[in-house]
């Protein structure tokens, strides 16, 4: 409104900013039914945490865009069973390259700077090479 004019409001004007105000209110229904939420005690993180839930939430969401969208509980399940399968298998993994890691002999003599592998000391003769790789296209000059 404007001071230098007199000027009225219209009724349509009236009815679009009452349903605006409408829109901006918090719905009552929805008050009650938020997660709870979960106090942190970290320092820098102070509030509510419902992080989990919603991650989750979101998880489900992107695994129902892979199903066929028809009986998608068992393919929501079947996908759950699959990743947790690869972690096992990744965790397994895991253990094995640190177990080889662990098996590898280290020198025990510090005044020893060097330690070459078993692999490193058998070596191939370059001309025994040579002469039995004549057909081979790496070989060629």
């Amino acid at each position: 409104m404007c001071g230098f004019f007199e000027t009225k409001e219209l009724k349509c004007e009236l009815e679009s900013r009452k349903r605006r105000k409408a829109k901006q209110k918090a719905k009552q229904g929805l008050l009650g039914r938020s997660a709870p939420a979960r106090q942190t005690t970290d320092s820098e993180d102070i509030g509510p945490k419902t992080a989990p839930g919603e991650l989750e939430h979101c998880t489900s969401k992107a695994h129902y865009l892979r199903t066929s969208r028809k009986g998608y509980l068992c393919q929501l399940a079947q996908i759950e069973r699959q990743q947790a399968r690869i972690r096992a298998i990744r965790v397994a993994i895991d253990e094995e390259q640190a177990n080889l890691l662990l098996q590898e002999p280290v020198p025990k003599d510090p005044q020893k700077h060097h330690s070459f592998g078993n692999s490193e000391n058998i070596y191939e003769d370059k001309g025994k090479l040579l002469s039995t790789g004549s057909g081979d296209p790496a070989l060629k000059v």
